[in-house]
């Protein structure tokens, strides 16, 4: 798997780049890509195991204002967080807007970031094995 490695076990890739009007700039599955402040940003531990002591993903390099959107498919959100505190990191419990535990799957996540410079857009998906 091409990514890079947070440790040993874990793994961040498969994003896609977006400018500040949402025109898709490239596919790069190595990154998670964007600009105005979310080029170096992603989510760790991916793939999300609690069976190994996993117990939150964790999205770092945010910009200081962001929104994440969990969806289980294109069209169903099953949960939206925002990082407001301006410290660029969010810890998620893996859980939907009911508060349920999200089950095993492949999630796509989309990001939209604010900076001084305008908005940016990043997508990517992440892993839930439970």
């Amino acid at each position: 798997m091409n990514g890079h490695v947070i440790d040993e076990a874990n793994y961040y890739s498969g994003i896609s780049e977006y400018d500040a009007s949402g025109v898709k700039i490239s596919d790069d599955a190595n990154d998670w890509n964007g600009s105005v402040g979310l080029d170096n940003a992603y989510a760790y531990p991916n793939p999300f195991k609690p069976g190994v002591g996993h117990t939150k993903i964790t999205f770092v390099n945010l910009t200081a204002r962001a929104t994440i959107e969990i969806y289980k498919n294109p069209s169903t959100l099953v949960r939206r967080l925002e990082e407001i505190d301006g410290d660029g990191i969010f810890h998620w419990d893996t859980t939907d807007s009911s508060g349920g535990l999200l089950p095993s799957g492949i999630y796509h996540v989309k990001i939209v970031g604010s900076g001084s410079s305008g908005n940016a857009q990043t997508e990517g998906d992440i892993q839930i094995s439970r």
